[in-house]
């Protein structure tokens, strides 16, 4: 039977983090955000984060697991309320998926342009499973909360019914990628409001 040698020295105590994880993570999602998967490197995700970058493995992981980290984290912060407010039920449909739009088309520019997702979505390749499933994990949510809303518009008359609610749900995801791009570009998307009352004239009831 074994027998732990008395004699042994310890084994080393971990070294407690010396930094805000949550903070750095942050940092991560935004430098993610501002550059892109592809656009960001190791070491620019190490400066940007302040730590070091065996700090950076340990904690959480490689750049891939790390980048999941950070979009479940934006998914929170920044999706999440999408979806609460659409899902509120104090509005009626169209201006609950009107609102939605405008909080793309009216969001503060204390964040880098556009959208995570979107921004992912143009430049790591198709074919890249993992990255798509990621991404898919995000939109699905917010695509199954826009259906209902339309469902919801279409039993109550306020929505045109000759297409489905999933079929609608779709339209406005993609409308509303499209308001996330116009953002970065040099007019920041200054004609959104229009854009967006010319759709919301589509998803009415056909008179």
């Amino acid at each position: 039977m074994y027998t732990k040698n008395p004699f042994a020295e310890p084994p080393p105590a971990m070294r407690p983090k010396t930094f805000d994880e949550a903070a750095a993570l942050r940092l991560a999602m935004v430098q993610f955000w501002e550059s892109g998967y592809a656009g960001s490197s190791m070491q620019s995700l190490v400066e940007r984060m302040g730590i070091s970058r065996q700090s950076l493995y340990d904690t959480f992981g490689n750049k891939r697991e790390l980048f999941r980290s950070a979009l479940e984290m934006y998914f929170d912060e920044h999706i999440r309320p999408m979806i609460d407010a659409l899902e509120r039920g104090d509005r009626q449909a169209p201006d609950a998926v009107r609102g939605y739009l405008r909080s793309i088309a009216e969001i503060s520019n204390d964040v880098p342009a556009g959208c995570l997702i979107v921004r992912t979505a143009t430049e790591v390749s198709p074919d890249d499973q993992v990255i798509g499933e990621m991404l898919e994990s995000c939109l699905t949510p917010l695509r199954e909360a826009l259906a209902r809303v339309v469902a919801r518009g279409q039993q109550e008359g306020q929505v045109g019914s000759g297409r489905s609610a999933g079929h609608w749900a779709r339209s406005i995801l993609n409308f509303g990628m499209g308001l996330h791009v116009a953002r970065r570009l040099p007019d920041r998307g200054v004609d959104s409001a229009a854009s967006i009352e010319a759709f919301m004239d589509g998803l009415r009831p056909a008179a």
